[in-house]
């Protein structure tokens, strides 16, 4: 029987329409699942701003941030007049790069660039929702319906944070849609040497 499941599947991944449909399906699907175990895009609902209130409070002064989007994730720090850190936001997304550029350009706490982050530095193909969609990812088929960008750079961690002399990271905060695993491999040098608190 499984094995006739599997022949299905197979077969039924080779029809385009159908896997747009499903992946529909299964992030709606997640959507749903996620809000009956109370997980929301909203800080104050999800924890985050409580999360964000806690690292500012311990002195967090160095944070990455790993898929960055629009920011507001950063935001939580920046708004906040007695943190003195500094965020670095990683976004390969052109449209969300400037996104960041434009809401974050007059305070010097945050730098953003426009790169992405892997095992491995070099280049590779991000694909990116219009307007900066929060699916877009370098792992296709989280977001069947986005533009392939080629050429992208991207850094492991380590060659990130040796390319801008941080020597301790507080927090490394990691949303990279189906490419997480791939960032933490590009870190195993800082996390080995104990870099990343």
């Amino acid at each position: 029987m499984s094995k006739m499941i599997e022949q299905l599947q197979r077969v039924l991944s080779k029809m385009p329409l159908l896997v747009r449909f499903l992946v529909k399906c299964r992030n709606q699907a997640n959507k749903v699942i996620g809000y009956h175990i109370c997980y929301d895009h909203l800080a104050s609902v999800n924890g985050e701003e409580l999360l964000a209130e806690k690292i500012i409070q311990v002195g967090a002064q160095t944070i990455i941030d790993v898929g960055a989007n629009k920011g507001d994730w950063a935001a939580l720090f920046i708004s906040s007049k007695e943190w003195k850190g500094r965020i670095f936001m990683i976004e390969p997304g052109l449209f969300a790069y400037n996104k960041l550029l434009s809401r974050f350009k007059d305070d010097k706490r945050a730098v953003a660039f426009n790169i992405g982050s892997a095992d491995y530095s070099g280049y590779a193909t991000f694909y990116e929702e219009e307007s900066g969609g929060e699916k877009s990812s370098f792992v296709q088929v989280q977001t069947v319906t986005a533009k392939a960008r080629k050429d992208v750079q991207i850094l492991t961690l380590d060659d990130f944070a040796l390319q801008n002399d941080l020597k301790d990271i507080d927090l490394l905060k990691i949303d990279c849609e189906g490419w997480d695993f791939n960032v933490i491999r590009g870190a195993s040098g800082l996390l080995k040497d104990g870099k990343i608190k």
